[in-house]
């Protein structure tokens, strides 16, 4: 199959975090191998944040964290995203603002670069001081496209 440009991709990544061991400023990065070509380069057009309750050490019912009563603490993270040597954008945002959302999704103003050999990596960052009430994990989906370099 010939590749087509713009390509779209949707890439995705899981953050664990324990009910017992995620204090203020725990933080959990991932890293995401785009695999590109040296001529092609990586636009990111928004971010997708879930929490679920995990089913498998939990109490098996998993699902949607719905954010009511003491589950509004649960989703205090802050997202930044990496791409090479740069935090982009340079702060990083909400992500409870963000799952709250009717689609869970925030778009950027401008892409996200990601070029050849650039390191892409998701951080989430504990920003409440209460720990999490269960255990339960983040799904970041970033939503981009892959452009030959013009």
């Amino acid at each position: 199959m010939a590749n087509q440009y713009p390509q779209p991709e949707v890439y995705t990544t899981t953050h664990p975090f324990a009910a017992s061991g995620t204090a203020l400023g725990s933080t959990d990065s991932q890293t995401i191998y785009t695999n590109v070509a040296h001529n092609e380069q990586v636009l990111i057009y928004g971010v997708m944040v879930n929490f679920y309750e995990d089913a498998a050490n939990g109490n098996g019912v998993g699902g949607v964290i719905t954010l009511s009563g003491g589950a509004n603490e649960d989703a205090r993270f802050a997202i930044s995203i990496t791409a090479g040597a740069n935090t982009v954008p340079t702060n990083a945002f909400d992500a409870q603002f963000i799952h709250r959302k009717t689609d869970k999704m925030f778009t950027f103003a401008c892409p996200v670069l990601v070029n050849h050999r650039d390191v892409l990596q998701v951080n989430l960052e504990r920003t409440s001081s209460t720990a999490v009430s269960k255990n339960m994990y983040a799904k970041v989906t970033l939503i981009a496209e892959i452009q030959k370099k013009e």
